[in-house]
């Protein structure tokens, strides 16, 4: 299987103890950020801003879905609260009957245990085959149209990479940042679980759809060709 369900708990983003069963270990790769003067700057971030005529960002995020030919989806704990597994499972399932290539990306904390969001997406009967774990699906996201972020902050928080003392410093993220555009179905802009700012949010290819994010799916949904 693609997926595997150990953890990687940084010292200073929790102080859990890890476990030998599916144990992973991922070297904690620096290479997205580089500091500056304080100043956060990505790399590999492609400058692919939505269509200008499209001013409303559901008409946006839609033109990107329906354009796209790869496309990666990753659920965090507001996909969790928003019961949001359901619609999500029924959208990579439609789009892939449009020939695109759909892939989960799962983070091994994303939710509030390891694990999470497989058994919620096994409860939307997703094939398992199209779950990925961060070190198999992060390289891929460079060449990737879209990355459907579902709920998730932290896990894809590129300040994480920064050398400092914030909760989340060291945690391998999933590199959504590095997708052709960004679609970011969360409640709000707000941090996650730890507190830390996301630069994500202020991309130019990313399309904020913010709310709540089973109704945001919902609606993408009802309106893909």
């Amino acid at each position: 299987k693609n997926v595997f369900l150990g953890k990687i708990f940084p010292p200073k983003y929790s102080e859990e103890p890890e476990t030998d069963q599916g144990q992973t270990h991922v070297s904690q790769e620096s290479e997205d950020v580089i500091v500056s003067e304080d100043v956060i700057v990505l790399d590999k971030v492609i400058d692919e801003k939505p269509d200008e005529k499209l001013q409303d960002p559901f008409d946006q995020a839609l033109e990107a879905l329906t354009s796209a030919k790869s496309i990666i989806i990753i659920p965090g704990y507001g996909m969790a609260l928003a019961k949001a597994q359901f619609d999500l499972v029924t959208m990579a399932n439609k789009l892939e009957q449009q020939e695109k290539t759909v892939k989960f990306a799962i983070h091994p904390v994303a939710g509030r245990m390891p694990g999470h969001m497989n058994v919620l997406l096994a409860e939307a009967e997703i094939d398992y085959d199209k779950l990925y774990d961060l070190v198999v699906i992060n390289p891929e996201f460079s060449s990737t149209d879209v990355a459907l972020i579902v709920g998730a902050c932290d896990v894809v928080n590129p300040a994480a990479n920064v050398a400092d003392n914030s909760p989340i410093s060291g945690m391998p993220i999933l590199k959504a940042h590095q997708a052709r555009r960004i679609i970011i179905c969360n409640l709000d802009t707000q941090p996650g679980y730890s507190g830390v700012e996301n630069p994500l949010y202020q991309q130019p290819n990313v399309i904020l759809l913010l709310g709540n994010a089973k109704e945001s799916l919902a609606k993408l949904l009802e309106n893909l060709p």
